[in-house]
């Protein structure tokens, strides 16, 4: 979206986000208001897909497809009894304590069938360089498409056959499931977003040299439970033309208390050491991918209070 209103001041640019994320962040601020850090964390962990709203319905109310395939039902009944969470965990802990299943197989369904349906309705037709990269403008160009079942992006231009748009989302759904039933198996169960949206943190040196110890060494791997999608708050991209793995991520969080520096929090990706064997080379990795975050000290106090260890520079001696 332009900075300035339209028609005031000067014109910026049309290549940008379509909002999808930043209504997203005002409805929360909304509807939390007063804020304090706990809060805020749990924004930036928002993990809501605003495009999933405009699809859903489609693929559930699908009145051209056959519907007959078990695996197109299998798909609709995992997508229906989702709550448009791309959540990364297949378990959740619940008021009391317990684990329960959560709806990331439902996320991992509908991602895989968002993919699909960008591949046939585009790649016939596109440049390898134009595939749809899955963000909030593909979001947007889908939701008016939707709207017109005989749009000729529909038709897979490879065939002699005109498909429409149900076709091709039953198409999607077949597909999806036969994807994730090599990704992750036939049972359902073992579905969830987080085993196929996976992250890996590659040095950039030693650990891009080719020789598998040495990368073994210095990259290590998320666990298998980052959430996250394009164009939503817990923005952890990937690029559906590719495949489900992560190619960019928010590497540092932060929260500042202006009410008190000493409350604030952040975190990294990693770890505050680049040396491969010390112990905080990689010891954020898995509060990174939960969410959670450190203390960020300011005052001297504070500071004091919280160390483990210091440092005590002195001046050459004078002989």
């Amino acid at each position: 979206q332009p900075v300035t209103r339209a028609g005031e001041g000067p014109f910026d640019m049309h290549d940008a986000a379509l909002g999808y994320r930043a209504n997203r962040i005002v409805e929360l601020i909304r509807a939390g208001a007063p804020h304090n850090v706990d809060s805020l964390q749990a924004i930036q962990m928002d993990a809501r897909d605003g495009g999933a709203e405009n699809l859903v319905p489609y693929l559930l109310d699908c009145t051209g497809c056959v519907k007959t395939s078990e695996q197109f039902q299998e798909m609709s009944g995992l997508i229906e009894a989702w709550a448009f969470r791309m959540s990364g965990d297949e378990l959740v802990l619940r008021e009391d304590g317990l684990q329960a299943r959560g709806d990331s197989e439902g996320a991992a369904a509908y991602q895989a069938v968002w993919r699909h349906l960008l591949r046939l309705t585009f790649h016939d037709e596109l440049p390898e360089d134009s595939y749809p990269d899955g963000g909030a403008r593909w979001f947007e160009t889908m939701r008016d498409l939707l709207e017109n079942p005989e749009d000729p992006w529909w038709d897979d231009v490879t065939t002699n056959h005109v498909e429409t748009r149900d076709e091709i989302i039953e198409r999607a759904m077949i597909q999806a499931h036969t994807e994730l039933d090599d990704l992750l198996g036939s049972s359902t169960d073992n579905w969830a977003w987080g085993r196929l949206h996976t992250a890996s943190f590659e040095n950039e040196t030693l650990g891009q040299s080719g020789i598998a110890p040495i990368e073994w060494l210095f990259n290590r791997s998320a666990p298998e439970r980052v959430g996250g999608g394009r164009s939503i708050v817990n923005a952890v991209g990937w690029d559906p033309a590719e495949g489900y793995e992560v190619n960019w991520l928010p590497s540092f969080r932060m929260i500042i208390d202006l009410s008190d520096f000493d409350a604030s929090t952040a975190i990294n990706t990693t770890g505050n050491s680049g040396h491969a064997f010390h112990r905080h080379y990689a010891d954020m990795i898995e509060r990174w991918t939960d969410g959670e975050q450190n203390p960020l000290r300011w005052s001297l106090e504070a500071v004091e209070a919280g160390a483990a260890d210091s440092l005590v520079l002195l001046p050459p001696t004078v002989p």
